[in-house]
């Protein structure tokens, strides 16, 4: 018995088909609010490929996805030890864990939940690395009060974070005093 190409359809495949039926048909289980949440999301990990910081030395910035890769591949990881280890730990890692918190965001964010722990953790943790990696970060940046301005990419994921946080809190406020 052969299978016709609607049964053979993927998991994935199914999945992109009923977000696209819900997205047509009104469903009310899906909403305008979840869809501007997720959007919001979304730009949030595509800031992961736009230009986070400009480590001494380099020829332009890195981004947040090249920092995870810099983290495990990089062979000048044992010198920026030597400048700095909590600089270095923060700078390797807090990427990674901004990624996650994210992708965790973006998922919760698809099934209608507010998600203001990783929101937190996803605004505040490189502006963190920021601080901490100051003797790493080039000092030809711009910098306001002796602390150098974020890049691109960091300013994007700290403002929809921000944003995503707010719009959460003040939502749950809301149905709070609805009930």
């Amino acid at each position: 018995m052969q299978q016709t190409a609607d049964q053979r359809k993927s998991p994935v495949r199914e999945r992109i088909d009923n977000f696209a039926r819900k997205l047509k048909s009104r469903d009310p289980s899906f909403n305008t609010t979840t869809m501007y949440r997720t959007m919001a999301v979304l730009a949030a990990l595509i800031s992961m490929y736009l230009p986070w910081v400009h480590l001494d030395g380099s020829e332009g910035p890195m981004n947040g996805a090249a920092l995870i890769a810099y983290a495990f591949t990089s062979p000048e990881r044992s010198s920026l030890f030597s400048i700095s280890m909590f600089g270095t730990l923060t700078l390797l890692f807090i990427p990674l864990t901004v990624l996650g918190t994210t992708g965790y965001s973006f998922i919760k964010n698809l099934q209608g939940h507010y998600t203001p722990g990783s929101n937190v953790a996803a605004a505040v943790l490189p502006i963190a690395m920021l601080l901490a990696a100051r003797s790493i970060i080039s000092s030809d940046q711009p910098s306001l009060l002796g602390i150098q301005l974020p890049e691109w990419g960091v300013t994007i994921m700290v403002l929809t974070h921000t944003g995503l946080l707010v719009h959460g809190l003040a939502n749950e406020n809301a149905q709070r005093h609805q009930r």
